[in-house]
Protein backbone atom coordinates (compact mmCIF):
# COMPACT_ATOMS: atom_id res chain seq x y z
CA UNK A 1 0.00 0.00 0.00
CA UNK A 2 2.89 2.31 0.70
CA UNK A 3 3.08 3.03 -3.31
CA UNK A 4 0.15 4.67 -2.96
CA UNK A 5 1.93 7.44 -1.08
CA UNK A 6 4.54 7.71 -2.91
CA UNK A 7 5.47 11.28 -4.33
CA UNK A 8 5.05 11.48 -8.57
CA UNK A 9 6.97 13.90 -10.97
CA UNK A 10 5.04 15.93 -13.45
CA UNK A 11 5.59 18.26 -15.62
CA UNK A 12 3.02 21.54 -15.04
CA UNK A 13 2.09 21.03 -18.76
CA UNK A 14 0.96 17.38 -17.89
CA UNK A 15 -0.73 17.30 -14.84
CA UNK A 16 -2.66 20.43 -16.51
CA UNK A 17 -3.52 17.61 -19.53
CA UNK A 18 -4.34 15.06 -16.93
CA UNK A 19 -7.07 17.51 -15.10
CA UNK A 20 -8.79 18.75 -18.02
CA UNK A 21 -8.79 15.27 -19.86
CA UNK A 22 -9.86 13.28 -16.52
CA UNK A 23 -12.98 16.41 -16.54
CA UNK A 24 -13.37 15.29 -20.43
CA UNK A 25 -14.07 11.72 -19.38
CA UNK A 26 -16.65 13.08 -16.95
CA UNK A 27 -18.42 14.36 -19.78
CA UNK A 28 -17.67 11.18 -21.82
CA UNK A 29 -19.52 9.03 -18.90
CA UNK A 30 -22.44 10.85 -17.80
CA UNK A 31 -23.53 11.20 -21.93
CA UNK A 32 -22.75 7.23 -21.98
CA UNK A 33 -24.83 7.01 -18.98
CA UNK A 34 -27.77 8.96 -20.08
CA UNK A 35 -27.50 6.94 -22.95
CA UNK A 36 -28.50 9.44 -25.49
CA UNK A 37 -29.44 8.17 -28.82
CA UNK A 38 -28.81 10.88 -30.96
CA UNK A 39 -26.30 11.48 -33.51
CA UNK A 40 -24.93 15.00 -32.00
CA UNK A 41 -24.44 12.79 -29.15
CA UNK A 42 -22.67 10.16 -29.94
CA UNK A 43 -20.27 12.15 -32.25
CA UNK A 44 -19.72 14.20 -28.64
CA UNK A 45 -19.25 11.72 -26.84
CA UNK A 46 -16.24 9.86 -29.91
CA UNK A 47 -14.55 13.50 -29.79
CA UNK A 48 -14.86 13.64 -25.84
CA UNK A 49 -12.71 9.87 -25.92
CA UNK A 50 -10.88 10.55 -28.11
CA UNK A 51 -9.23 13.79 -26.80
CA UNK A 52 -8.57 11.68 -23.51
CA UNK A 53 -7.03 9.05 -25.04
CA UNK A 54 -4.59 11.19 -27.02
CA UNK A 55 -3.64 13.06 -24.04
CA UNK A 56 -3.04 9.75 -22.08
CA UNK A 57 -0.60 8.65 -24.31
CA UNK A 58 1.20 12.34 -25.00
CA UNK A 59 1.90 12.38 -20.63
CA UNK A 60 2.31 8.77 -21.13
CA UNK A 61 5.26 8.88 -23.79
CA UNK A 62 6.51 13.15 -22.15
CA UNK A 63 6.83 11.81 -19.07
CA UNK A 64 8.98 8.82 -19.99
CA UNK A 65 6.47 5.72 -18.52
CA UNK A 66 7.49 2.59 -19.91
CA UNK A 67 4.75 2.12 -22.63
CA UNK A 68 5.58 -0.68 -25.64
CA UNK A 69 6.66 0.55 -28.53
CA UNK A 70 3.31 -1.09 -30.15
CA UNK A 71 1.34 1.93 -28.18
CA UNK A 72 2.29 4.39 -30.12
CA UNK A 73 0.13 2.51 -32.90
CA UNK A 74 -2.61 3.94 -30.69
CA UNK A 75 -1.91 7.43 -31.74
CA UNK A 76 -3.10 6.65 -35.11
CA UNK A 77 -6.51 7.57 -33.72
CA UNK A 78 -5.64 11.30 -34.14
CA UNK A 79 -6.69 10.41 -37.46
CA UNK A 80 -9.91 10.64 -36.29
CA UNK A 81 -10.06 14.10 -35.15
CA UNK A 82 -11.34 15.48 -38.86
CA UNK A 83 -13.58 12.94 -39.23
CA UNK A 84 -15.70 13.14 -35.50
CA UNK A 85 -15.53 17.18 -35.82
CA UNK A 86 -17.23 16.86 -39.34
CA UNK A 87 -20.01 14.35 -38.07
CA UNK A 88 -20.67 16.57 -35.27
CA UNK A 89 -21.35 19.69 -37.35
CA UNK A 90 -23.57 17.40 -39.67
CA UNK A 91 -25.39 15.98 -36.64
CA UNK A 92 -25.80 19.66 -35.49
CA UNK A 93 -26.84 21.08 -38.76
CA UNK A 94 -29.18 18.34 -40.55
CA UNK A 95 -31.83 17.75 -38.15
CA UNK A 96 -32.44 14.20 -40.11
CA UNK A 97 -28.86 13.08 -39.73
CA UNK A 98 -28.70 9.33 -39.45
CA UNK A 99 -26.04 7.04 -39.55
CA UNK A 100 -24.83 4.90 -42.68
CA UNK A 101 -22.44 2.31 -43.23
CA UNK A 102 -20.41 3.89 -45.62
CA UNK A 103 -19.31 6.48 -42.91
CA UNK A 104 -17.30 3.76 -41.69
CA UNK A 105 -14.52 4.27 -44.59
CA UNK A 106 -13.87 7.51 -42.44
CA UNK A 107 -12.05 5.46 -40.05
CA UNK A 108 -10.09 3.90 -42.44
CA UNK A 109 -6.83 6.35 -42.69
CA UNK A 110 -6.65 5.35 -38.63
CA UNK A 111 -6.32 2.29 -39.50
CA UNK A 112 -4.02 2.20 -42.30
CA UNK A 113 -1.61 4.52 -40.10
CA UNK A 114 -1.68 1.56 -37.03
CA UNK A 115 -0.53 -1.18 -39.69
CA UNK A 116 2.15 1.23 -40.94
CA UNK A 117 3.41 1.41 -37.60
CA UNK A 118 3.53 -1.82 -36.99
CA UNK A 119 5.54 -2.67 -40.40
CA UNK A 120 7.90 0.69 -39.68
CA UNK A 121 8.83 -1.54 -35.44
CA UNK A 122 10.18 -4.40 -37.97
CA UNK A 123 10.99 -2.15 -40.99
CA UNK A 124 11.99 1.23 -39.71
CA UNK A 125 13.16 2.87 -43.32
CA UNK A 126 9.78 2.38 -43.99
CA UNK A 127 7.77 5.79 -44.89
CA UNK A 128 10.90 7.30 -42.68
CA UNK A 129 11.52 10.93 -43.10
CA UNK A 130 15.03 11.75 -42.04
CA UNK A 131 15.86 14.77 -40.31
CA UNK A 132 18.15 17.26 -41.98
CA UNK A 133 20.64 17.25 -38.80
CA UNK A 134 19.95 13.52 -37.52
CA UNK A 135 21.33 14.41 -34.15
CA UNK A 136 18.47 16.69 -33.26
CA UNK A 137 15.45 14.32 -34.13
CA UNK A 138 15.14 10.64 -32.23
CA UNK A 139 14.48 7.53 -34.66
CA UNK A 140 11.27 7.22 -33.53
CA UNK A 141 10.40 11.41 -34.58
CA UNK A 142 11.39 10.72 -38.24
CA UNK A 143 9.41 7.64 -38.27
CA UNK A 144 6.29 9.02 -37.32
CA UNK A 145 6.68 12.02 -39.30
CA UNK A 146 4.59 10.78 -42.06
CA UNK A 147 1.99 10.06 -39.47
CA UNK A 148 2.49 13.43 -38.35
CA UNK A 149 2.09 14.93 -41.32
CA UNK A 150 -0.99 12.94 -42.57
CA UNK A 151 -3.10 13.80 -39.37
CA UNK A 152 -2.31 17.33 -39.92
CA UNK A 153 -4.16 17.28 -43.23
CA UNK A 154 -6.46 15.21 -42.30
CA UNK A 155 -7.73 17.20 -39.81
CA UNK A 156 -7.04 20.58 -41.83
CA UNK A 157 -9.36 19.12 -44.99
CA UNK A 158 -11.72 18.16 -42.43
CA UNK A 159 -12.18 21.14 -40.77
CA UNK A 160 -12.60 22.92 -44.39
CA UNK A 161 -15.40 20.88 -45.15
CA UNK A 162 -16.91 21.53 -41.55
CA UNK A 163 -17.30 24.86 -42.55
CA UNK A 164 -18.98 24.88 -45.86
CA UNK A 165 -21.97 23.33 -43.46
CA UNK A 166 -21.93 26.23 -41.84
CA UNK A 167 -23.64 28.49 -45.22
CA UNK A 168 -26.21 26.07 -46.15
CA UNK A 169 -27.66 25.52 -42.24
CA UNK A 170 -27.99 29.41 -42.12
CA UNK A 171 -29.85 29.44 -45.38
CA UNK A 172 -32.16 27.01 -44.38
CA UNK A 173 -32.51 28.43 -40.60
CA UNK A 174 -33.72 31.73 -42.22
CA UNK A 175 -36.10 29.86 -43.83
CA UNK A 176 -37.73 28.76 -40.75
CA UNK A 177 -37.23 31.46 -38.32
CA UNK A 178 -37.33 35.19 -37.99
CA UNK A 179 -34.78 35.93 -35.30
CA UNK A 180 -31.58 34.15 -35.40
CA UNK A 181 -30.42 34.72 -31.66
CA UNK A 182 -29.27 31.10 -30.25
CA UNK A 183 -29.19 29.47 -33.38
CA UNK A 184 -26.15 31.23 -35.74
CA UNK A 185 -23.66 28.34 -34.66
CA UNK A 186 -21.05 30.67 -33.77
CA UNK A 187 -19.56 28.91 -30.52
CA UNK A 188 -19.37 26.04 -33.58
CA UNK A 189 -17.86 27.93 -36.00
CA UNK A 190 -14.94 29.39 -33.74
CA UNK A 191 -14.79 25.94 -32.75
CA UNK A 192 -14.03 24.77 -36.45
CA UNK A 193 -12.06 27.59 -36.92
CA UNK A 194 -9.96 26.90 -33.84
CA UNK A 195 -9.00 23.51 -34.61
CA UNK A 196 -8.12 24.18 -38.42
CA UNK A 197 -6.10 26.91 -37.11
CA UNK A 198 -4.32 24.90 -34.32
CA UNK A 199 -3.67 21.56 -37.16
CA UNK A 200 -1.93 24.47 -39.13
CA UNK A 201 0.07 25.78 -36.49
CA UNK A 202 0.90 22.15 -34.96
CA UNK A 203 2.09 21.47 -38.84
CA UNK A 204 4.52 24.14 -39.20
CA UNK A 205 5.74 23.68 -35.39
CA UNK A 206 6.33 20.01 -36.42
CA UNK A 207 8.18 20.98 -39.93
CA UNK A 208 10.38 23.43 -37.66
CA UNK A 209 11.58 20.44 -35.07
CA UNK A 210 12.01 18.84 -38.18
CA UNK A 211 14.24 21.26 -39.91
CA UNK A 212 16.05 21.60 -36.03
CA UNK A 213 14.25 25.51 -35.56
CA UNK A 214 12.52 23.86 -32.50
CA UNK A 215 13.73 21.67 -30.06
CA UNK A 216 11.79 21.95 -27.43
CA UNK A 217 8.18 21.95 -28.30
CA UNK A 218 6.28 20.23 -31.10
CA UNK A 219 3.15 20.15 -32.68
CA UNK A 220 2.05 17.15 -30.26
CA UNK A 221 1.59 19.48 -27.69
CA UNK A 222 -0.90 21.62 -29.42
CA UNK A 223 -3.28 18.27 -29.33
CA UNK A 224 -2.11 17.31 -25.91
CA UNK A 225 -4.00 20.65 -25.32
CA UNK A 226 -7.31 19.46 -26.63
CA UNK A 227 -9.12 18.62 -23.92
CA UNK A 228 -8.84 22.01 -22.60
CA UNK A 229 -10.07 23.47 -25.98
CA UNK A 230 -13.05 21.23 -25.93
CA UNK A 231 -13.78 21.53 -22.26
CA UNK A 232 -13.91 25.76 -23.04
CA UNK A 233 -16.15 25.15 -26.15
CA UNK A 234 -18.21 23.16 -24.81
CA UNK A 235 -18.94 24.86 -21.96
CA UNK A 236 -19.65 27.83 -23.70
CA UNK A 237 -22.47 25.63 -25.58
CA UNK A 238 -23.77 24.82 -22.69
CA UNK A 239 -24.37 28.03 -21.69
CA UNK A 240 -25.29 30.11 -25.26
CA UNK A 241 -26.28 27.21 -27.17
CA UNK A 242 -30.51 26.36 -27.78
CA UNK A 243 -31.80 23.18 -28.87
CA UNK A 244 -32.43 23.78 -32.56
CA UNK A 245 -35.51 21.62 -34.03
CA UNK A 246 -35.95 22.41 -37.39
CA UNK A 247 -39.40 22.44 -38.44
CA UNK A 248 -40.20 19.93 -35.19
CA UNK A 249 -41.07 22.61 -32.98
CA UNK A 250 -44.54 23.02 -32.11
CA UNK A 251 -46.15 25.83 -33.52
CA UNK A 252 -47.03 28.84 -31.06
CA UNK A 253 -49.85 29.83 -29.55
CA UNK A 254 -50.98 32.36 -32.29
CA UNK A 255 -54.42 33.05 -33.03
CA UNK A 256 -55.70 31.64 -36.32
CA UNK A 257 -56.74 33.70 -39.07
CA UNK A 258 -59.41 32.63 -40.88
CA UNK A 259 -58.46 33.55 -44.93
CA UNK A 260 -59.25 31.83 -47.99
CA UNK A 261 -58.20 28.27 -48.50
CA UNK A 262 -56.22 27.53 -51.47
CA UNK A 263 -57.03 23.82 -51.60
CA UNK A 264 -59.46 23.34 -54.14
CA UNK A 265 -61.10 20.20 -53.32
CA UNK A 266 -62.01 18.43 -49.67
CA UNK A 267 -59.34 15.99 -49.00
CA UNK A 268 -58.59 13.86 -46.19
CA UNK A 269 -55.35 14.13 -44.03
CA UNK A 270 -53.64 11.06 -45.67
CA UNK A 271 -54.34 12.75 -48.87
CA UNK A 272 -53.74 16.08 -48.22
CA UNK A 273 -50.24 15.23 -46.51
CA UNK A 274 -49.21 12.84 -49.91
CA UNK A 275 -49.99 15.34 -52.01
CA UNK A 276 -48.30 18.38 -49.98
CA UNK A 277 -45.07 15.70 -50.50
CA UNK A 278 -45.49 14.77 -53.80
CA UNK A 279 -45.70 18.05 -55.34
CA UNK A 280 -45.80 21.51 -54.78
CA UNK A 281 -48.22 24.86 -55.93
CA UNK A 282 -48.55 26.29 -59.66
CA UNK A 283 -47.25 29.71 -60.26
CA UNK A 284 -51.09 30.92 -59.58
CA UNK A 285 -51.52 28.81 -56.32
CA UNK A 286 -48.22 30.73 -55.69
CA UNK A 287 -49.49 34.16 -55.78
CA UNK A 288 -52.82 33.55 -53.89
CA UNK A 289 -50.51 32.31 -51.12
CA UNK A 290 -48.50 35.36 -51.30
CA UNK A 291 -51.48 37.74 -51.42
CA UNK A 292 -52.72 35.64 -48.11
CA UNK A 293 -49.48 35.82 -46.79
CA UNK A 294 -49.23 39.71 -46.86
CA UNK A 295 -53.19 40.37 -46.02
CA UNK A 296 -51.93 38.07 -42.66
CA UNK A 297 -49.29 40.34 -41.55
CA UNK A 298 -50.81 43.94 -42.21
CA UNK A 299 -54.10 42.62 -40.44
CA UNK A 300 -52.62 40.83 -37.96
CA UNK A 301 -48.82 41.95 -37.50
CA UNK A 302 -47.31 38.87 -36.78
CA UNK A 303 -44.01 40.17 -37.01
CA UNK A 304 -44.28 41.75 -33.63
CA UNK A 305 -43.49 38.09 -32.13
CA UNK A 306 -40.01 37.39 -31.45
CA UNK A 307 -40.25 34.03 -31.47
CA UNK A 308 -42.87 33.51 -34.69
CA UNK A 309 -41.57 30.64 -36.78
CA UNK A 310 -42.77 29.56 -40.48
CA UNK A 311 -44.32 26.52 -38.92
CA UNK A 312 -46.64 29.00 -36.90
CA UNK A 313 -47.78 31.01 -40.10
CA UNK A 314 -48.79 27.82 -41.79
CA UNK A 315 -50.48 26.44 -38.94
CA UNK A 316 -52.56 29.74 -39.28
CA UNK A 317 -53.47 29.12 -42.00
CA UNK A 318 -54.04 25.99 -42.67
CA UNK A 319 -51.33 24.55 -45.44
CA UNK A 320 -47.68 23.06 -45.47
CA UNK A 321 -45.07 24.70 -44.25
CA UNK A 322 -42.99 23.81 -47.96
CA UNK A 323 -46.04 26.09 -49.36
CA UNK A 324 -45.48 28.83 -47.39
CA UNK A 325 -41.49 28.33 -48.28
CA UNK A 326 -42.03 28.24 -51.42
CA UNK A 327 -44.41 31.35 -51.76
CA UNK A 328 -41.99 33.52 -50.30
CA UNK A 329 -38.83 31.91 -51.76
CA UNK A 330 -40.53 33.06 -55.03
CA UNK A 331 -40.56 36.99 -54.20
CA UNK A 332 -36.48 35.83 -54.14
CA UNK A 333 -36.75 36.30 -50.22
CA UNK A 334 -36.39 33.90 -47.26
CA UNK A 335 -38.93 33.99 -43.87
CA UNK A 336 -36.27 35.76 -42.06
CA UNK A 337 -35.77 38.67 -44.74
CA UNK A 338 -39.36 38.94 -45.49
CA UNK A 339 -40.74 39.07 -41.57
CA UNK A 340 -37.89 41.47 -40.62
CA UNK A 341 -39.08 43.60 -43.69
CA UNK A 342 -42.07 44.26 -41.56
CA UNK A 343 -40.49 44.80 -38.37
CA UNK A 344 -38.50 47.52 -40.39
CA UNK A 345 -41.04 49.36 -41.80
CA UNK A 346 -42.63 49.35 -38.15
CA UNK A 347 -39.69 50.57 -36.83
CA UNK A 348 -39.69 53.88 -39.64
CA UNK A 349 -42.90 54.25 -38.58
CA UNK A 350 -42.05 54.21 -34.72
CA UNK A 351 -39.40 56.88 -35.31
CA UNK A 352 -41.31 59.17 -37.67
CA UNK A 353 -43.66 59.66 -34.43
CA UNK A 354 -41.02 60.73 -32.20
CA UNK A 355 -42.45 59.33 -29.43
CA UNK A 356 -41.06 56.08 -28.52
CA UNK A 357 -37.29 55.87 -27.39
CA UNK A 358 -35.02 54.91 -29.84
CA UNK A 359 -33.89 51.43 -27.23
CA UNK A 360 -37.99 50.74 -26.80
CA UNK A 361 -38.75 50.85 -30.62
CA UNK A 362 -36.31 47.52 -30.90
CA UNK A 363 -39.01 45.65 -28.77
CA UNK A 364 -42.38 47.23 -29.91
CA UNK A 365 -41.01 46.33 -33.68
CA UNK A 366 -40.73 42.94 -32.91
CA UNK A 367 -36.69 42.44 -33.01
CA UNK A 368 -35.39 40.48 -30.79
CA UNK A 369 -32.49 42.22 -29.24
CA UNK A 370 -31.01 45.63 -30.13
CA UNK A 371 -28.06 44.25 -32.04
CA UNK A 372 -29.99 42.60 -34.11
CA UNK A 373 -32.19 45.66 -34.48
CA UNK A 374 -29.06 48.02 -35.20
CA UNK A 375 -27.73 45.78 -37.42
CA UNK A 376 -30.88 45.05 -39.65
CA UNK A 377 -31.49 48.84 -39.66
CA UNK A 378 -28.20 49.88 -40.84
CA UNK A 379 -27.93 47.13 -43.64
CA UNK A 380 -31.11 48.20 -44.96
CA UNK A 381 -31.00 52.28 -44.56
CA UNK A 382 -27.20 52.74 -45.00
CA UNK A 383 -27.97 54.70 -41.37
CA UNK A 384 -28.63 53.94 -37.48
CA UNK A 385 -32.00 54.58 -35.70
CA UNK A 386 -30.66 57.72 -34.48
CA UNK A 387 -29.61 59.01 -37.45
CA UNK A 388 -32.60 58.39 -39.45
CA UNK A 389 -34.66 59.32 -37.11
CA UNK A 390 -32.96 63.39 -37.24
CA UNK A 391 -33.07 63.22 -41.21
CA UNK A 392 -36.99 62.73 -41.13
CA UNK A 393 -36.78 65.81 -38.57
CA UNK A 394 -35.25 67.92 -41.16
CA UNK A 395 -37.10 66.93 -43.82
CA UNK A 396 -40.19 67.82 -41.71
CA UNK A 397 -38.85 71.19 -40.91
Amino acid sequence: MDVLFQPIALQLNSLVVLLTSFMLLGMALFIAFLQIAQPVSRFLLGMLLLNCVLAWLFVGVRENWSLPDEARAFLSLQMLHGPLLMGYVMSQTHPQFQWKAVYWLHGLPALIMGVVWFIQLHYPQVLRVDCPDTLLCHPFYEMRFIHRAGAWVSAIIYAALSLRLLPEYLARIKNEYSALEGLRLTWLTMLIWCFMGLAILAGLMDVGKYLGWLDIIYGGYLQAWGPILLTVFLCGFAIRQRLIQIRLDAPGSIDFYQGPNINTKSETPNETSAKYQSSGLDNELVETLWAQLNTLMHEQRLYLSHGLKIADVAQILSVPVNYVSQAINSQGQSFYDWINHYRLQQAKALLAQGELRITDIAEESGFASQSSFYSHFKQATGMTPRQYRQSDQKSDK
